[in-house]
């Protein structure tokens, strides 16, 4: 018999981790969705603003190839 599974979801910067969930059990689609959206999208937005008070500077995003980022087909 196996203990419970946990998922762990970081964001990194260079500066070290900006986002990070751990949650019990698989992560799917919706839930790695609304990490994104909830977490890295809106912490990266406030730094945006506070490193150049503008959106006009760059920036790279790299999502690993999970199962919970790859779309599947009907």
């Amino acid at each position: 018999m196996r203990g419970t599974r946990y998922t762990i979801l970081p964001a990194l910067s260079l500066d070290g981790i900006i986002a990070l969930d751990i949650m019990e059990g698989s992560c799917d689609k919706q839930k790695f969705k609304e990490f994104i959206m909830n977490q890295v999208v809106s912490i990266v937005i406030d730094i945006l603003f506070v490193i150049n008070r503008s959106l006009t500077c760059c920036f790279i995003m790299i999502i690993d190839s999970t199962n919970a980022s790859i779309p599947r087909e009907a």
